[in-house]
């Protein structure tokens, strides 16, 4: 919850770029093509792959604010 609002005060947002390189990862983990993987995926599952995405980018931005207030 907390990084969810992290995601929006800091208008993070995943890349298709990176969703692309998402599924890319999932079809080599599973041994399938990256477009057979696309098609098994409904638009609700591309909706919370990019929300994972931009959750992971809110966790390296507290991270990286850690860090530097050390």
């Amino acid at each position: 919850l907390v990084l969810e609002a992290i995601v929006a005060a800091e208008k993070l947002e995943a890349t298709e770029e990176e969703y692309v390189a998402e599924v890319e990862k999932m079809a080599e983990m599973y041994q399938m093509e990256a477009d057979k993987v696309k098609e098994m995926l409904g638009e609700n599952e591309k909706k919370q792959i990019m929300m994972d995405l931009a959750i992971q980018k809110a966790v390296e931005l507290v991270v990286d604010q850690a860090k530097e207030n050390k």
